[in-house]
């Protein structure tokens, strides 16, 4: 939770979680995880504090890696060091995509990108955090599905 430090990085294995901050007192979704996607934190890089709450949405299994047992499995380990370095340029590529069309999307456009790239989010999140994630209310949610539903 917000102000905790850890000492972990994170890969879903099963199940799915929600990453928020609270903004005058109102919980603003930030990141939506599923099976295979990690979950690295800026207190395992550099031991600040968290500005971020993460809660399991469905039950969940976890694997969990502290730096200094990555380092080993990484020092030890070539194919695990490859993997690891593939799979972190990957991460950075995807995420950098995200964010760059999430800053010059309206929340239409985004709710579209989510029922063309990933409707599975759909069913795993309750619309009131499919609304915050994208930016909006759940009303004006409701009014983005209605405008798209006449389309199609």
């Amino acid at each position: 939770k917000e102000g905790d430090f850890t000492k972990y990085n994170y890969f879903v294995l099963k199940g799915s979680l929600r990453e928020y901050r609270i903004i005058d007192g109102i919980e603003k979704t930030t990141e939506l995880y599923i099976e295979e996607d990690a979950i690295f934190s800026e207190s395992t890089l550099n031991g600040k504090s968290s500005e971020y709450y993460i809660v399991c949405e469905s039950d969940c299994v976890l694997l969990r890696s502290s730096e200094k047992e990555e380092y080993i499995f990484r020092t030890n380990f070539a194919v695990i060091d490859s993997f690891c370095n593939t799979f972190i340029k990957k991460e950075v590529v995807k995420r950098q995509a995200k964010y760059s069309n999430y800053a010059i999307s309206n929340p239409e456009e985004r709710y579209l990108n989510i029922l063309q790239n990933k409707p599975y989010l759909l069913q795993r999140f309750s619309q009131y955090h499919i609304a915050s994630y994208i930016g909006v209310k759940p009303e004006s949610l409701s009014r983005i599905k209605k405008r798209i539903s006449k389309i199609c």
